[in-house]
């Protein structure tokens, strides 16, 4: 890494001297990709936004379709969602107006996290699987890999836990046969949290060991605060608490480490649940005011789990009695389910969202009960 960082710096400092705008662009792009790689996420943002100014004026149309989507992935991940969607019909727009199939790949590629993050998981499915179409017709397995990482972990996220579980072996086979470590990373990554989904737990602990070391290797913060996070879940539903609150916290600091807000609350979510579980009522309901200013200002969009902490949350102002906070927080988070609801078209994916994500089920139930009484 820092002798790629030196390389970027001698190539900004000779584009800098040439006075050429296409360069700078290019070198200013680096920048911005290794930062994002690494979950620097601010710092790309930084780059991005400089080396589109520089390719604007150069008018280099491929490198602003490259950059754009790169730009609206950061935005994505830095949680300014409102940014980032205005930005989309304009990356598309770009990448199809070079006539590239390979810049539309990589675009459909950096757009469709957008909306899985806000709830409209058919619509990234829809994306990459666009994506991956183009790039079996390129031949272009690592671009494949990438559709197939995100992809798998979309199904996931739908209730398909099977059938992402099935993309996802596939893409940490093809990702070991090209040797390139990000994806291994994030292919073990979403594989052990489709076995988690699963009930495989021992499974999916294992997937999660695998991916220190390469995450580690890489400098991902993000990807080891995922690591961390997806352990604390397994342990939990393990019932091995000890080593579910360590693997929380270890994701608490590293999403503060990186100013991951959503990370910060997915992490808070388990270690309330913990808290209550071993009766430390006090600490579970301060984490559990935090959590729910949190999805009152900002609203869930962003949370890797955002019913989870809606559920974290009812558990324990129910074990407080807190009449009023529970009935608040269960209407906000049957609206979600229903906003996510009104997003699926498929019956039968309405019915797999409903009934395989236990969340889902527990806070409809919920829900049903409170009616009822």
């Amino acid at each position: 890494l820092d002798a790629r960082h030196a390389d970027d710096e001698h190539l900004i400092n000779l584009a800098e001297k040439l006075g050429d705008d296409k360069l700078l662009a290019e070198a200013y792009f680096r920048v911005g990709s290794q930062a994002l790689n690494e979950g620097k996420n601010q710092e790309a943002l930084r780059a991005f936004n400089f080396a589109l100014g520089k390719a604007e004026r150069a008018g280099d149309l491929p490198l602003r379709a490259q950059i754009l989507p790169m730009k609206i992935n950061a935005l994505t991940l830095e949680e300014k969602l409102e940014e980032a969607g205005s930005l989309i019909d304009q990356g598309i727009t770009l990448a199809r107006e070079t006539g590239n199939a390979n810049l539309l790949a990589r675009a459909l590629t950096n757009i469709a996290p957008y909306y899985q993050v806000t709830g409209d998981i058919p619509k990234s499915i829809v994306l990459m699987e666009q994506q991956i179409d183009i790039n079996q017709q390129q031949g272009n397995r690592l671009g494949e890999v990438y559709g197939l990482i995100n992809l798998g972990y979309f199904y996931v996220s739908l209730g398909h836990f099977k059938t992402g579980r099935k993309l996802l072996d596939r893409a940490l086979k093809t990702a070991q046969r090209l040797g390139v470590k990000i994806c291994v990373a994030y292919s073990l990554l979403n594989l052990g949290l489709a076995h988690w989904r699963l009930g495989q737990l021992r499974e999916a602990r294992d997937l999660f060991e695998r991916s220190k070391a390469i995450l580690e290797g890489l400098g991902d913060q993000r990807g080891l605060a995922s690591r961390n996070l997806y352990l604390g879940l397994t342990h939990e539903a393990a019932e091995e608490f000890l080593q579910a609150g360590h693997h929380f916290s270890a994701a608490l600091d590293l999403s503060k480490t990186i100013g991951a807000t959503s990370g910060i609350v997915d992490a808070q979510a388990g270690l309330a649940r913990l808290a209550l579980k071993g009766m430390a009522l006090d600490q579970a309901e301060d984490l559990a005011l935090q959590i729910m200013q949190y999805l009152d200002q900002t609203g869930p969009e962003g949370l890797e789990f955002p019913l989870l902490a809606y559920l974290s949350c009812l558990d324990i102002f129910t074990a407080l009695n807190d009449t009023q906070k529970v009935n608040h927080l269960l209407d906000a988070a049957v609206q979600k389910i229903h906003d996510r609801l009104g997003k699926i078209q498929d019956s039968e994916w309405k019915e797999v969202f409903l009934n395989e994500i236990p969340e889902n089920r527990k806070l409809l139930a919920m829900k049903d009960a409170v009616s009822q009484s």
